[in-house]
């Protein structure tokens, strides 16, 4: 509960602050990824035998993640490719380097980016299944318990939902609500976090098993709008 606390109000934070910015090269959009601004709640309910099975490959992709990270990469400099479109429409994108800051035994692990990074453009936190947006996920997972696709969070309903599409990758989607509909209040869809994850489905030499590949972060512009703004973080290389 605290982890979705915590990612809610990151997300949200990070989301309402327009970050522009201007780079070499050309601009990388991030996959294609529906981000619907009129989207609804699905119905509260356990995640299927086949989510459940997606959520297991990327935690315990994400187990191996934490014990590599720490032994064969720390240090290491990492790259990203960063996008960006505003609410305006503009777009912009840039190729960034980070290391990775992994102490042996410490469970939290963070990329430290090597040149300025303005606020909500980077995400400097490694998921694991420890520590960031699955903690409880996969706590579950490793329990056999049953997992519910959606937390309440101080009046914010999130709900996550795990898929294939071509990769594992999970999504949340965040509702806030906006009044009383008869004795029930209405929720709208704010933003979303999208996370690609490389699991041992897709994985081969060379290649990091539970590396998040693409993330990629929408907001509605403003509560009654149809406008969006989206950002991307793909991965590039290590060395």
């Amino acid at each position: 509960m605290k982890e979705l606390k915590k990612l809610f109000y990151f997300t949200l934070i990070s989301t309402t602050v327009l970050t522009s910015f201007t780079g070499c090269g050309n601009n990388r959009k991030p996959s294609s990824v529906n981000f619907d601004v009129n989207s609804e709640m699905l119905a509260v309910q356990p995640l299927t035998s086949e989510e459940l099975n997606i959520a297991s490959r990327i935690c315990y992709a994400y187990k191996s993640k934490a014990a590599k990270f720490r032994t064969d990469y720390a240090q290491k400099s990492f790259s990203f490719r960063l996008y960006q479109k505003s609410c305006d429409a503009v777009e912009s994108s840039r190729t960034i380097e980070a290391s990775l800051s992994a102490e042996f035994g410490g469970e939290v692990m963070s990329y430290i980016p090597k040149s300025a990074v303005s606020s909500g453009e980077f995400m400097t936190a490694v998921q694991t299944d420890r520590v960031g947006f699955l903690k409880n996920v996969c706590e579950k997972i490793y329990r056999g318990e049953s997992i519910s696709n959606t937390v309440d969070i101080d009046g914010v309903k999130a709900q996550i939902i795990f898929e294939r599409k071509n990769l594992d990758r999970y999504k949340l989607n965040y509702f806030i609500a906006t009044g009383a509909t008869g004795s029930e209040s209405k929720y709208v869809i704010h933003s979303a976090d999208i996370i690609t994850v490389r699991t041992q489905f897709d994985w081969s030499n060379g290649q990091i098993l539970g590396n998040d590949e693409e993330v990629i972060r929408y907001a509605k512009c403003s509560n009654n709008s149809n406008q969006t703004k989206e950002s991307s973080q793909s991965f590039v290389s290590v060395k």
